[in-house]
């Protein structure tokens, strides 16, 4: 029976199987509403320490996902930082959130569900 080589070197390695989804995701998922400006998700992503927020709306239903990346896209187009600072301020999560969410069950195998969310 095959062994770690760190420091549980008597204990031995759980048995293969292909990873799932449960394995990896975040049980605690962090929620936005879509009427929420952009500065206000910007904020919730870094003190929670995530790279993206479930959107959903007043009945608690998924309805899109906003990204570190979606946030800096949105950045990316305005020229200096005081339009930045504007396009935070005044832009909604609705605007630059991706819809529609895509998921997937949680024993999908990880590699399949990569290849889902392409």
């Amino acid at each position: 029976m095959p062994h770690r080589t760190d420091k549980g070197a008597n204990e031995p390695l759980p048995t293969t199987r292909p990873l799932t989804v449960a394995d990896v995701m975040t049980r605690k998922v962090v929620t936005i509403g879509p009427d929420v400006p952009v500065a206000e998700a910007v904020t919730l992503l870094a003190d929670s320490h995530v790279s993206g927020l479930a959107v959903v709306n007043g009945h608690q239903h998924l309805v899109g996902v906003v990204s570190a990346q979606d946030v800096l896209t949105a950045e990316a187009e305005v020229q200096d930082g005081e339009t930045r600072a504007r396009m935070l301020e005044e832009t909604m999560v609705r605007d630059i959130m991706s819809v529609p969410p895509h998921s997937v069950g949680p024993d999908l195998e990880l590699r399949q569900a990569a290849l889902e969310m392409e």
